[in-house]
């Protein structure tokens, strides 16, 4: 930073910035590693280059260094020589005037803090909001030095100079904000006499802050009234930041700034644009408890928008401000809405855990896991929703949590939520068991706690929310994961199962299936084809949620089946799974109208190459795609096999379905709410017309799949949520 306080010193600073220009333009050609910029430079300049500093012999002659470094004073001494009339003010008692700059209880405080204050919002809205937060937030030296030149432009202005700066700033000498300064001035000079004399044994006068603050908190709520609508950045919300250093009007402003976060997100990027984060933080060290409500619903607020402070939280132990709500004992509590402030705590720690080791490592150390397990049970259906949602994203890649859940029984427990009358917390439940699967060492006990996971999950399956089975899906994929040695010798038995069915009539098969769809579904899902295992079911249960009739179940689960199946054919079996899929005939005649509960779905099938599938290491697979045929309960796999085994001597038979077949465009396992995708957009095709192996579709496919649910949840705290009647109260609606 460059300060230049001689007559025209404009002169300098574009000479300075031609120098610099060639300077970084050498530098760039011989390409010096690291080099600063010289046009990233600061620089302050008094005047212009044909102005000369005025000569007042009531001023000091370096008027303007003493605006950059003695502020408060130069103001003060100007202030006097442009108003006549407060004669019973001189320089000499300005020099005077009582308390210090950083208390902001004393005279001399107080117009340093309304100057910060004052400066802070004039550059706030004069400036674009990257270029504040460049100049005014991240350096204290370069922003108190900046903010004083706003001063210095004013003052130096009105004796005909004009201030020049590299980065160039606008000029600010007319703003309103001003006149707010001059009669904060005012105000404090006017009682300086009286406050001079009982310092020399007069008598005592008590001093009179200004009411600045509390017109611009008033200011502030009549634009949170009608002004909000416009979206328009509010002038007051600097000096809102500033109220929060004051525990006079620090609970008043809180609530206003509870209102204005409770806009939107538009309204927490604002406000962590003008610089709330270092405030909110330090306010967490406050015991005061009439805060609590408010900063955890600030923080909600600004952790739903943004999550990259978690780190921050880890600080001083910020976090144990929301552990410490959760585990308030009294009743009545301190809280108003205690459940749902609490509710807000987990989601605040679950962000505190997500996808942050030294996060969920301090929540282990605090005991949240064990907390969230006490909530479980509230009547607030959202404390129990993020209850579970801070458990699953404790544990989640963790195991030293899972270990401390498997103490807790935590499984039991959510599992226990599997039918809770709120289809989110449902989901919730489901979200954090499928985040217990994997990770841990397949012990006898972990083994046993899974297989119990899964067993328990699968009573989702029925589930009347597209959501929860949306998430039991995602959760069985895990399983799937965990265990899929076991998984591919369950799909294979169920090929082999079908291949020997196979060998009956067309009419015994469609009899045979008549009287099973007359079973309820849940019998005939657990049916075993083997051996009767937890495993099965879950397979069994993928296949069923496969052509499920909302897409977003189906497309998930179609994703999980296309894997195994993919495994299945480059597995050791795969020479017995390709000739099972083969042998299985098409489903021809009234079979195909009759069979089926209502499921449609265009089912994805495998097809052998023209060479076959040999051991010789070239086996590759293509798919087509069927006309959409109805499918049983029973998770009858005849129509893949069908399309497995089409061949061109099968071509030829007139059956429609079987034609239809053999029309479609060869295409790769895809998701259900995407289109499907031709071969030739996803690589290129060989001289067989078959897609190599190296660009296989399938491959892309990975267990276990990724839920979207945690930030669909978190979705909720960036709306609004307080209630209208409840103004001078922050809280939440379900």
């Amino acid at each position: 930073m460059y300060v230049y306080d001689c007559s025209s010193a404009g002169n300098i600073l574009l000479s300075f910035n031609r120098f610099a220009k060639q300077r970084d333009s050498e530098a760039a050609k011989l390409g010096h590693v690291p080099y600063t910029p010289m046009s990233d430079c600061i620089q302050l300049a008094a005047c212009g280059p044909n102005d000369i500093l005025p000569m007042n012999p009531d001023l000091p002659a370096d008027l303007f260094t003493c605006c950059l470094t003695t502020p408060i004073q130069i103001a003060l001494q100007w202030f006097v020589l442009q108003n006549p009339l407060l004669n019973s003010v001189d320089a000499e008692m300005i020099l005077k005037t009582p308390g210090k700059l950083s208390d902001r209880r004393t005279p001399l405080g107080e117009l340093n803090w309304i100057f910060t204050a004052i400066t802070d919002t004039i550059a706030w809205s004069v400036l674009p909001h990257d270029l504040f937060k460049k100049y005014f937030r991240q350096d204290m030296m370069v922003a108190a030095m900046l903010r004083n030149f706003l001063l210095a432009d004013r003052i130096m202005r009105s004796y005909n100079c004009t201030p020049m700066s590299m980065p160039p700033l606008p000029s600010t000498c007319h703003h309103p904000l001003w006149k707010s300064w001059d009669f904060a001035v005012d105000m404090c000079l006017s009682q300086l006499p009286a406050l001079l004399a009982m310092e020399e044994g007069g008598p005592p006068v008590e001093y009179s802050p200004s009411t600045l603050f509390n017109e611009q908190l008033t200011a502030f709520e009549i634009w949170l009234t009608h002004g909000s609508i416009a979206r328009n950045p509010p002038e007051q919300l600097p000096i809102l930041l500033q109220v929060l250093l004051s525990q006079g009007h620090r609970l008043r402003a809180l609530i206003l700034l509870c209102k204005f976060l409770d806009l939107g997100p538009w309204a927490v990027d604002l406000a962590l644009a003008v610089g709330i984060f270092p405030y909110v933080l330090k306010l967490l060290q406050s015991p005061a408890a009439d805060l609590k409500p408010l900063l955890v619903f600030i923080w909600a607020r600004i952790l739903a928008v943004d999550s990259s402070c978690q780190s921050d939280l880890l600080k001083d132990d910020g976090y144990n401000y929301f552990v410490h709500v959760l585990a308030i004992e009294n009743d009545p509590s301190p809280i108003p809405n205690i459940s749902e402030h609490r509710a807000m705590c987990t989601f605040i720690l679950s962000v505190l855990c997500n996808d942050f080791l030294p996060g969920k490592e301090a929540c282990l150390r605090s005991n949240v896991l064990t907390l969230c397990l006490v909530h479980l049970s509230d009547e607030d259906p959202l404390l129990r929703q993020w209850s579970c949602l801070c458990i699953g994203q404790q544990w989640a890649g963790f195991a030293d949590a899972k270990w401390l859940g498997v103490r807790e029984n935590a499984h039991e427990k959510l599992c226990a939520l599997l039918s809770d009358p709120v289809p989110e917390v449902r989901s919730a439940a489901i979200y954090a068991l499928g985040l217990f699967i994997g990770d841990l060492d397949k012990t006898e006990q972990v083994v046993n706690i899974e297989h119990n996971i899964a067993i328990a999950m699968l009573v989702a399956t029925n589930d009347g929310s597209p959501m929860v089975r949306r998430e039991l899906v995602v959760a069985l994929s895990s399983v799937v994961h965990g265990y899929i040695s076991i998984i591919l010798q369950i799909a294979y038995e169920l090929v082999e199962e079908d291949r020997k069915q196979s060998s009956q009539t067309i009419d015994e098969r469609v009899l045979q299936r008549g009287r099973s769809d007359r079973r309820s579904i849940s019998e005939q899902m657990f049916r075993s084809v083997s051996h009767n295992s937890a495993y099965t079911c879950v397979w069994k249960a993928l296949l069923n949620l496969s052509v499920d009739p909302h897409n977003d179940v189906s497309s998930y689960a179609v994703k999980v089946v296309d894997y195994v199946h993919y495994q299945l054919i480059n597995s050791s079996m795969s020479e017995a799974a390709a000739s099972s899929l083969l042998h299985l005939p098409p489903p021809t005649g009234p079979g195909i109208s009759g069979l089926g509960n209502g499921h449609t779905s265009s089912i994805t099938g495998l097809e052998n190459s023209s060479n076959g599938l040999q051991s010789n290491g070239n086996q590759r697979l293509t798919s087509k795609i069927t006309s959409t045929l109805k499918r049983s309960a029973s998770f009858s796999l005849k129509a893949l096999g069908y399309m497995a085994g089409t061949t061109n001597e099968t071509s030829s038979n007139s059956n429609p379905i079987d034609a239809n077949c053999n029309s479609q465009v060869r295409r790769s396992f895809t998701n259900r709410n995407e289109s499907f995708t031709q071969l030739n957009e996803i690589g290129q095709e060989g001289e067989d017309g078959v897609i190599s192996k190296a660009s296989d579709p399938y491959e892309r496919i990975t267990l276990p799949l990724h839920s979207d649910f945690y930030n669909w949840c978190r979705e909720y705290f960036a709306e609004p949520q307080m209630r209208p009647a409840e103004a001078d109260e922050p809280g939440t609606i379900h």
